[in-house]
């Protein structure tokens, strides 16, 4: 599961991490089992923007490893543009 900083401005769905995920507002889940690793995290932030929260209730990121996954986030324009692209 994963919270959004920034809403997408229309649901989505994308493999990352070999797991199917659909977003809509500020919110995604995925189907499966999530490894937790940080190249899925990285993936995800790709495609929607910089996170607030990542990871399963059990396993969330914390502070320092959020942060770490949230700087392959795009620009806004250019996270913008590939929302609506999709």
């Amino acid at each position: 599961v994963a919270q959004l900083q920034t809403p997408v401005a229309e649901s989505v769905q994308f493999i990352a991490d070999g797991l199917l995920w659909t977003c809509a507002g500020d919110s995604c889940t995925a189907r499966g089992e999530a490894s937790g690793a940080m190249i899925g995290c990285r993936q995800l932030v790709t495609r929607v923007g910089a996170l607030r929260s990542y990871g399963s209730e059990t396993s969330p990121y914390n502070e320092a490893r959020l942060a770490t996954c949230n700087e392959a986030a795009p620009t806004t324009q250019a996270a913008n543009t590939a929302n609506t692209a999709n």
